[in-house]
């Protein structure tokens, strides 16, 4: 058979690098990455089970791939999360599926689309020595850490990513100076909680000091957890202006109780000091977040103290969310006994006060100049699109080239998107 593959990847940052891995993997064995699944001898889809929608999707979209068979020779493979979650049962709900593979094996992959199957090792691999093409010209994600040891009621991924392991040090510089290397100006080093960060005693604190030193144009990082969030991080992005003044602290609740039954690991209280402390060390940080609506017992009053807390931080921006039951966790062995119609009213609502909020954010910056990162040409019209060291998206009208960074004034707010000219 020809060798030409095309990967399609659904949910997380972690996602999205797991198959530039999958791509790398494969180019070493010959292989050729196309760019559309009609001329692709297999076809893989990466999948998420964070949530029962994010599954029901990669199902549907593997049914459909499977039915290609019908036309033409194709195999058609499912990878990463969903397929770790619903092992070989995936190949009762998707008839005609040829392989299946966890997060950990993609090593195995040459071989199993060759003989078919499935592979789910255990969750203890870091891909040490793999360094994965970017998906775009001048912004790469770099894996630090793989799994998660918090162990939240409602979420799947310590059950099907493992246990926290973090990538020696000198291969993720060695991935970082081969993508400079390349041209590439914006790093964000990711990780499902990249506070936890350890390799031979080098924190995450260190490992972010070491990185920003290396002369890359921006750093960002990917994702904080509250609970374990050290407060030396804030006193290394001071000390570093080309650390991104974005900081991703998901809350998921406002309500102690709900924070508790979530094991959170912290209180509404030492979520909001953490918020005035961080405010107070870099005043011009945008705060983002992930809030989940209709936990198990969540009450009106649990809601509202939700809505307060987004009241009083004012977050830039917010991934918000309907509790979803994943088997397996916790969580699952309790009734889920908040209506779906009261799920999706609360969703509503608080969709409405952030993008209120998210909205009179974007007009603070009405007359100010930014440094913009020019990421690409807009999906409408002649208009650039970048974002700023606050990672604050901006349609840009101006002489300029994806990859260059320029001085952006903000005239206008269309939606809650800043419009803006090159500036001097």
């Amino acid at each position: 058979m020809s060798k030409r593959f095309h990967i399609i990847t659904y949910g997380c940052q972690m996602n999205v690098y797991d198959s530039r891995v999958v791509a790398e993997i494969l180019r070493r064995q010959g292989w050729e990455e196309v760019d559309s699944p009609e001329v692709a001898d297999v076809i893989m889809v990466n999948t998420c089970t964070v949530r029962a929608h994010a599954e029901r999707r990669a199902l549907g979209r593997l049914r459909g791939l499977v039915g290609l068979k019908k036309q033409r020779p194709v195999k058609v493979g499912v990878l990463g999360c969903m397929a770790q979650h619903l092992k070989e049962k995936v190949f009762e709900l998707v008839p005609g599926l040829d392989f299946a593979v966890g997060p950990d094996g993609y090593e195995r992959l040459p071989e199993l689309i060759e003989a078919g199957g499935a592979y789910f090792p255990p969750l203890t691999h870091l891909y040490t020595g793999i360094h994965p093409q970017p998906d775009r010209p001048y912004s790469a994600f770099v894996t630090i850490m793989r799994g998660c040891d918090s162990f939240c009621t409602y979420c799947i991924v310590p059950y099907v990513r493992g246990r926290v392991r973090s990538r020696p040090v000198n291969d993720i510089l060695k991935e970082i100076q081969g993508l400079l290397d390349r041209g590439i100006k914006e790093i964000i080093l990711i990780g499902q909680n990249v506070n936890l960060y350890n390799y031979d005693g080098i924190d995450f604190t260190k490992l972010l000091d070491k990185v920003a030193d290396m002369g890359i144009e921006r750093i960002g990082f990917l994702t904080s957890h509250p609970k374990y969030f050290d407060m030396r991080v804030i006193e290394v992005i001071a000390s570093h202006p080309n650390i991104i003044r974005e900081l991703h602290l998901p809350v998921q609740a406002g309500s102690n109780k709900v924070l508790h039954r979530m094991n959170r690991g912290y209180t509404r209280e030492e979520y909001l000091a953490l918020i005035d402390r961080i405010r107070e060390a870099i005043p011009d940080v945008a705060l983002t977040t992930d809030i989940m609506v209709g936990f198990p017992g969540e009450t009106e009053a649990d809601f509202e103290a939700t809505l307060e807390l987004v009241k009083h931080v004012r977050f830039h921006y917010a991934y918000m969310f309907k509790y979803s039951m994943r088997p397996g966790t916790v969580a699952s062995k309790w009734q889920d006994d908040v209506p779906e119609t009261e799920k999706l009213r609360r969703l509503r609502q608080l969709i409405q006060l952030q993008n209120s909020i998210t909205r009179e954010r974007r007009l603070e910056m009405m007359g100010n100049t930014y440094e913009v990162l020019v990421e690409r040409k807009s999906r409408k019209g002649d208009e650039y699109f970048g974002r700023t060291i606050q990672n604050i998206p901006v349609v840009i009208d101006g002489d300029v080239q994806p990859g260059d960074t320029v001085r952006v004034r903000i005239i206008k707010l269309v939606g809650c998107t800043p419009y803006g000219v090159v500036s001097g």
